[in-house]
């Protein structure tokens, strides 16, 4: 069984669910593969998403390949470490656009002193988890990368584990009020993070030593919902993960990871100091 899982904060996101997944699903009717399901995420912490996951696992009597984009990426990593008798059942896990290792707009919007309190007024509002954001900056995630760094290099050499980032150039100028605001973003992580998509950044897509794969020219959005320019692509590459029995090539980074000091590196701009504790 394929389990999709979608991401969370789909309201802040404005994404609509007949959209969700379509080039995915694409895929799955083009080679023909029925058995799947699409759990849709809530923007909940960790812990309890993990817990939902294990549940959607344990009723599958196939084994699993799990599909998961942004933050769903975090909770099935979590599920199969928390829960290690599940990875028996598990025969892959693909992470498309998942912040492993933090993105500074958690950072921005929990931690600023005004925009934490206009956060926080805004997840009482709409309904949203103010940890499950929280769980995402780049404190937090180096932190939790850590602290299971012996579990998650226990799954990666148990389970096919493939990882999936993106990344695009801002249009030159922006028109309307969405893409000003986008365009805003995508800098503001760029001056931090370096390359993204718009909202995570490449280089926390991927986790250490797993297979690992690039688009360039999708951002966060395009990778999970129809468009002209890059659905051809990110079909393919699914088409490609999902027919393989063995691990793909890993893809290699033109540059040097932010944790090695020994040179500059333009690209990289992430300050993950405790990323090289891990690798």
């Amino acid at each position: 069984m394929i389990l999709l899982i979608t991401d969370s904060f789909m309201k802040l996101q404005n994404i609509k669910k007949c959209d969700y997944f379509l080039p995915q699903l694409n895929v799955l009717n083009s080679e023909k593969i029925h058995d799947f399901e699409i759990m849709w995420s809530q923007d909940k912490p960790l812990a309890e998403s993990a817990k939902s996951i294990k549940e959607k696992i344990l009723q599958s009597r196939n084994p699993v390949t799990v599909l998961a984009h942004g933050k769903a990426g975090l909770d099935a990593i979590e599920c199969l470490i928390q829960y290690p008798e599940l990875q028996e059942k598990v025969e892959k896990i693909v992470t498309l656009q998942t912040p492993f290792w933090g993105t500074p707009i958690a950072d921005f919007l929990t931690g600023h002193p005004v925009f934490g309190t206009i956060t926080m007024g805004v997840c009482k509002v709409i309904g949203c988890s103010l940890k499950a954001i929280e769980e995402m900056s780049e404190l937090n995630r180096q932190v939790y990368m850590i602290l299971n760094k012996e579990k998650i290099r226990k799954l990666i050499l148990n389970v096919s584990v493939i990882t999936v980032g993106s990344s695009f150039e801002a249009p030159m100028p922006a028109f309307t009020y969405f893409e000003k605001i986008m365009k805003h973003i995508h800098g503001f992580i760029g001056k931090y993070a370096g390359l993204n998509d718009g909202i995570m950044p490449l280089l926390s897509t991927r986790i250490f030593d797993e297979t690992h794969m690039r688009l360039q020219n999708v951002t966060h959005m395009t990778m999970v919902t129809p468009s002209l320019a890059a659905s051809v692509e990110v079909e393919n590459m699914i088409r490609n993960i999902l027919k393989s029995t063995k691990l793909l090539k890993p893809f290699e980074y033109p540059t040097k990871f932010p944790w090695d000091r020994s040179g500059e590196n333009s690209d990289s701009k992430l300050g993950h100091s405790y990323q090289q504790e891990i690798s």
